[in-house]
């Protein structure tokens, strides 16, 4: 598993795409869509950080 560090690096690279898109784009366009699945993959990367988060403070 990757480790928080690694997650977050790849979270704010996330991020940066997700700057240069347009958030107000419709979702029936392709740049609405494509706006759409990369803020599903920083969501999926926050849940992977809480995740490590709580496993590492578990401990």
């Amino acid at each position: 598993m990757k480790t928080i560090l690694e997650l977050r690096q790849k979270r704010d690279r996330l991020k940066a795409v997700l700057q240069t898109l347009d958030e107000n784009a419709s979702f029936e366009t392709e740049c609405g869509r494509t706006y759409a699945q990369w803020l599903a993959k920083v969501v999926m990367v926050e849940l992977q950080i809480e995740e490590s988060e709580k496993k590492k403070a578990a401990q």
